[in-house]
Parts: C-alpha cells; sequence; structure tokens
C-alpha cells in the first residue's frame, strides 16, 4: 500500500509544482481571484475517481465501476491522471471574468 500511495501523489505534487509559475505571474498580474468551477468538475473529477480507484478496490473492497480495471492494469494512467489533477488544482485558479 506506501507503493500505492507514493506512485500516486508524487506525479501529483510534479503536477502542482508544474502549475505554479502560472499561478505565480497570475498573482503578480492579480487576476487570481477566481475558481473555474466547470473545468474543475469536467476534468478534475473523473482525474480524481480515477487516482482513488486502487484505494477503493485494494483498502474499501469496494467494487465500483472500473476500479478493478484502473487499479490492476493502468498504473501509468493513474500517474497520468495524478499529474493533471495536480496541474488543474493550481490552473483553474484564474479572474473571475475568464471561463
Amino acid at each position: 500500500m506506501p507503493a500505492i500511495i507514493f506512485g500516486l501523489f508524487y506525479p501529483l505534487i510534479l503536477g502542482i509544482l508544474f502549475a505554479l509559475p502560472s499561478l505565480w505571474e497570475r498573482i503578480k498580474l492579480q487576476q487570481a481571484k477566481g475558481f473555474k468551477v466547470n473545468k474543475f468538475l469536467g476534468v478534475g473529477l473523473p482525474a480524481m475517481y480515477i487516482l482513488s480507484s486502487p484505494y477503493l478496490y485494494y483498502g474499501m473492497r469496494l467494487n465500483l465501476l472500473f476500479t478493478r480495471l484502473f487499479s490492476n492494469y493502468s498504473t501509468e494512467a493513474g500517474m497520468l491522471f495524478s499529474f493533471l489533477l495536480g496541474y488543474l488544482a493550481i490552473d483553474c485558479i484564474s479572474s473571475k471574468g475568464k471561463a
């Protein structure tokens, strides 16, 4: 279980670190005042589901839709979606006028 945790949260932290320079520029230009909820719900929630599927399958023994597939056969997909979720969490912070 610690290998699963490290393998999925390490790319999440890398995704956050990749998005920090653009967030810093938006803060300097005073454009970081809102959050793009639609973008986060459309891309972030499916990424969060794929990211949490190994925990749901191995930790809680829940047989939800595709949890066995994502936990057994696609560790690369979990890492990719973990990176995407980390990047998206910071990238959704923008000005309120932009959607």
